[in-house]
């Protein structure tokens, strides 16, 4: 069992969480590590196969109950806090 979820569970048991706030951290940790993608990370999209490729960001996650899966929104700009850590800043390049 991961550490998180540990230090998780070692609250609950100290009475400060509620057992709904608990399950809500426990959802939380999941959906963060099965998602495949991070909030603010660039991902090429393309409409058509006609068009080109935009440079699109995720904007927001969160699991749909209806469909039983992880969705997400996308975003043309960049996210900030973010979609720092996903772009090679320009000096990086020049060296």
């Amino acid at each position: 069992m991961p550490v998180q979820l540990l230090l998780i569970w070692l609250a609950f048991a100290r009475k400060k969480e509620t057992k709904d706030k608990l399950r809500l951290r426990i959802g939380a940790f999941y959906l963060k590590r099965g998602a495949g993608v991070q909030v603010g990370q660039p991902i090429k999209f393309r409409a058509t196969e006609k068009r080109p490729k935009h440079l699109m960001f995720v904007e927001n996650l969160y699991y749909n109950f209806k469909l039983n899966t992880v969705t997400h929104k996308l975003s043309k700009t960049p996210i900030k806090g973010h979609s720092e850590r996903f772009m090679e800043s320009k000096t990086e390049k020049a060296a």
